[in-house]
């Protein structure tokens, strides 16, 4: 009967982690729309139309003062990210398990702000520059609270040698 009661509880512990697991679904990380409006450069929100681009589907956006890197920097001093890519058009990204946020350069002067919270929708907007991040696309993958998820689902096949891809 011992072993049995022991085998009872061992079953008991890992039901209640499991669920424990489950109860906090996934990686939530900073509130991002309240980072971004607390940040100084930031004038307040705005819409593709005023920002005169296409915010690529984008939940939220916002229009700064500075360069791209500059407020990036400034977003990234009250939240570090977990990744962070700079292109070599200007362009910046910011990962959080809570979203992604997207600075590009305004024609007449200035920053946009582009807030993702759906971190594979950033992804597949902006793959033909998170694609040559080796760390971005592997993040993205364990922010995902649905257990059923491929490292496919994003189109990042990883890193290493082609065996296998």
């Amino acid at each position: 009967m011992m072993p049995f009661v022991r085998s009872l509880r061992w079953t008991a512990l890992l039901v209640a982690i499991t669920l424990f697991a489950a109860s906090c679904g996934g990686p939530s990380g900073p509130d991002l729309v309240a980072t971004v409006n607390a940040t100084e450069s930031v004038q307040g929100t705005a819409t593709a139309a005023d920002l005169g681009i296409d915010t690529k589907g984008a939940d939220q956006s916002w229009r700064a003062t500075g360069t791209p890197a500059s407020v990036a920097d400034a977003i990234a001093a009250k939240e570090v990210p977990d990744e962070r890519t700079d292109d070599a058009n200007g362009d910046v990204y910011l990962l959080y398990p809570s979203g992604t946020l997207w600075l590009t350069a305004l024609a007449a002067e200035g920053a946009a702000i582009g807030y993702y919270g759906d971190n594979d929708r950033a992804y597949n907007n902006h793959s033909g520059v998170l694609i040559r991040n080796s760390g971005w696309g592997s993040r993205v993958n364990t922010y995902r609270s649905s257990g059923g998820s491929s490292s496919n689902d994003n189109g990042f096949r990883g890193g290493g040698s082609s065996s296998g891809k």
